[in-house]
């Protein structure tokens, strides 16, 4: 009942907010419809908390990282997050089959071209990179190394840079083909300058 009379104020507001902020003219009416419309809006999730919603209902948890700006989801049941490191930078996290997925970032100190670590990127892959793609502002490759498959994503957000690696059992491929893309397409940067965001978060 009460989120009927919530949605049902939202639906009056919206229509009629614009209409008496018009005619509005104390600062007292205005702050109070200011203050309306502030209630409204907290009432409605936002798209961040949608998706997060969303990943926890469907197995996934996130890793945000406060010092630096970025976030990541993992899937809960096969990864078990080891702590972040002493640095703040990033964390990783192991599987029972033997699989990581490690992740860390900072600022681009040094101002190293993308492009330069794309191909250092590509040296280092034990079998030769059998995938590689790069972007303005991000790259993947991937490839076989010995037993395991290699996949690695490493993107720029301003003077800062981001990357994770997710190395498994290349007999596992099936079970984590799936599991990829939900992590490629969590792995973000925020600014730091968020409030509270120099607290780094517990994974969710």
């Amino acid at each position: 009942m009460v989120r009927k009379l919530v949605a049902l104020f939202a639906l009056l507001a919206t229509l009629y907010l614009p209409g008496v902020r018009a005619f509005a003219r104390s600062g007292d009416a205005l702050r109070a419809l200011e203050k309306a419309e502030e209630s409204i809006k907290a009432t409605v999730p936002t798209e961040a908390d949608q998706s997060n919603a969303a990943l926890k209902a469907d197995g996934y948890a996130t890793y945000v990282n406060g010092r630096y700006g970025y976030e990541i989801a993992y899937p809960r049941d096969i990864f078990t997050p080891q702590g972040e490191s002493d640095a703040g930078d990033g964390q990783r996290f192991l599987g029972a089959d033997g699989a990581t997925l490690t992740v860390y970032g900072g600022y681009n100190a040094l101002n190293t071209p993308l492009a330069e670590e794309y191909a250092e990127a590509q040296k280092s892959m034990v079998g030769g990179a059998s995938y590689k793609v790069m972007n303005k502002t991000w790259f993947v490759v991937s490839g076989l190394e010995g037993a395991d498959i290699r996949y690695r994503k490493t993107m720029d957000a301003g003077d800062r840079r981001f990357t994770f690696e997710l190395v498994y059992p290349a007999a596992e491929k099936e079970q984590y083909d799936p599991i990829i893309p939900r992590i490629l397409k969590s792995f973000q940067a925020f600014s730091p300058a968020l409030p509270g965001a120099f607290r780094s978060k517990p994974p969710r």
